[in-house]
């Protein structure tokens, strides 16, 4: 590997590892409190608890990137939510019988992690520059390394807690996030800066471009109902389902994993043929083979259905944000590009906390099944929104994207 190479690939191997640590921390909190007979409505409060400060961060942190620049921005962030991790596992030892305020130290790593992420993204056309890679390969590449993290983080979470407890779960995200932490410092490089691109407020200039695209218009709306039935599936549906069934908490960890693996190895397939595809069928295409592993969930036995269901859903979403992203990094300045990142991965996740607030007492008042079929239609409608609303746009687009306006440098960070 050469020094040009190094950013990048360091830059991938820490959002990985960060990745997992996040995953871990997010899934091994609403399962040990589950499994410790805890009730679902609780346990999708608790959920929620950690999912919205990751919506806000997102939100707030492409600005902090664009104006305060992003390696002292991912720096900041690495250390901050190491810190806190570490203060998590102290209220563990302290106060173990209080498990709302280890939630509540985890929620706010997660609020301060979250700029960190949007730094990266922001800055991956840069890196790939410097490494000579194409930009589609880049961002395929770094959604490998991710959907990794997402396929060993939640099923580790899972794991550990019924190995060791909780504290065995954050003592390994806080040993992660302590390498992340060592390889951001040494490999991820300044930046120059840029020139601002509105003076009536950055916020509404990134907004106006985004929602100035039809494309990434219509992925918010669609990216929204995506989400929340994504996340009711993993955080609420899923565990239930394991409980209720009797399939355990291995048949749980079986159903993240095969998921991520199936997502990690569709986003590989994109990494070296979706160049030659245009990428708005591949997103279409991607909602509705989703949308078929939410029917065998629905309608298989729950041994068949927790091995094939993820399957079909993993493969699905597995390319959908490296195409957004990299419709982003090509039509959106680079002054307003982490701004423009946040904003669309922040209104999208909010959608997280909400589905969590909603499917777990929806399981407590209507049962499982209910909200199994109840899901599977929305999933369904879902697919056929998104088909209704971006397949006329595949014959308007001769082009991936357009060639972002050039601006001078004034600064580095």
């Amino acid at each position: 590997m050469t020094a040009r190479r190094l950013p990048l690939f360091g830059s991938m191997a820490t959002a990985g590892l960060s990745t997992m640590a996040a995953g871990i921390a997010i899934m091994s909190l609403p399962w040990s409190y589950l499994s410790a007979g805890g009730s679902p409505a609780w346990a999708g409060v608790m959920a929620a608890t950690l999912h919205l400060p990751v919506a806000v961060g997102l939100a707030l942190g492409g600005r902090l990137s664009d104006r305060l620049g992003p390696r002292r921005i991912l720096i900041f962030t690495d250390a901050a939510c190491l810190a806190l991790v570490a203060a998590s596992l102290a209220a563990i030892a302290i106060f173990p019988a209080m498990p709302w305020l280890v939630a509540a130290i985890v929620a706010a790593a997660n609020l301060v992690s979250s700029p960190g992420n949007v730094a990266q993204s922001s800055r991956v056309p840069e890196m790939a520059r410097l490494a000579r890679m194409p930009l589609e390969r880049a961002n395929g590449l770094q959604e490998i390394v991710v959907q990794t993290g997402q396929v060993l983080g939640p099923a580790a979470g899972v794991l550990l807690v019924e190995a060791g407890g909780l504290h065995a779960a954050l003592l390994a995200a806080a040993v992660l996030l302590s390498i992340v932490l060592i390889v951001d410092a040494a490999l991820f490089p300044k930046f120059v800066a840029r020139l601002r691109i509105a003076k009536s407020g950055r916020a509404t200039t990134a907004t106006t471009l985004l929602f100035r695209d039809a494309f990434l218009r219509t992925v918010i709306v669609v990216g929204v109902f995506l989400v929340a039935i994504f996340n009711s599936l993993d955080e609420v549906l899923a565990p239930n389902l394991a409980l209720a069934s009797g399939v355990g908490g291995n048949a749980l960890a079986a159903f993240l994993f095969i998921s991520g693996a199936s997502a990690l190895a569709s986003a590989a397939l994109f990494t070296y043929l979706g160049h030659r595809l245009h990428p708005m069928r591949v997103f279409i295409g991607g909602v509705w083979l989703a949308a078929g592993g939410f029917i065998l969930l629905a309608f298989l036995p729950p041994s068949i259905a927790f091995l094939a269901a993820p399957l079909f859903i993993g493969g699905g979403v597995g390319p959908l944000w490296p195409i957004v992203v990299t419709w982003i990094q090509r039509t959106i300045p680079q002054s307003a590009r982490g701004e423009a990142i946040g904003i669309l991965s922040g209104c999208v996740l909010l959608a997280q906390p909400l589905a969590a607030l909603v499917a777990g007492p929806a399981v407590g008042r209507f049962g499982t099944d209910a909200l199994l079929f109840s899901i599977t239609g929305l999933v369904i409608a879902c697919a056929i929104l998104t088909h209704t609303l971006i397949h006329p746009l595949v014959a308007l687009s001769r082009r991936q994207a357009k060639t972002p306006t050039q601006e001078k440098p004034t600064s580095r960070d």
